[in-house]
């Protein structure tokens, strides 16, 4: 197994919480205006595995809470642009960067109350995904 993996699942003190709040104000530190939102996830995956001892695969596995507080909700904090070649996505800051903390405090928030609850959205994926590596 993945030594990432078992940190993940089997440390007693690695709560979903912190791997949440870890995902994005890494997200928050790594973007810039005109990014590609694929060199977005090429970049900060990796970075928030090697930040939280997790390994990438599982990173990459439950991003879709992160892209829709991120990216897609009512109140996201970034918009996307699509390019007029090619069909990519550029990142755009939609706030003044004097509210970076309260919104990081803010889409941390959201994520934690909306995907965090037990049987929801991010504790079902890891499971899914701890699952998977045994069989």
């Amino acid at each position: 197994m993945d030594r990432g993996v078992e940190v993940f699942v089997g440390s007693a003190d690695f709560s979903l919480e912190q791997f949440v709040e870890g995902f994005v104000r890494r997200a928050f530190s790594s973007i810039t205006d005109g990014m590609s939102l694929d060199y977005f996830y090429a970049t900060v995956i990796p970075q928030v595995s090697s930040d939280l001892a997790v390994c990438e695969k599982l990173v990459a596995h439950v991003h879709h809470p992160f892209h829709w507080e991120l990216f897609m909700g009512r109140e996201a904090p970034f918009l996307l642009e699509s390019c007029r070649t090619g069909g990519r996505y550029t990142i755009k800051r939609s706030f003044d960067k004097d509210a970076t903390q309260h919104l990081i405090t803010q889409t941390t928030s959201n994520i934690i109350q909306t995907h965090c609850r037990e049987n929801s959205y991010l504790p079902s994926r890891v499971n899914a995904f701890y699952q998977s590596l045994r069989v």
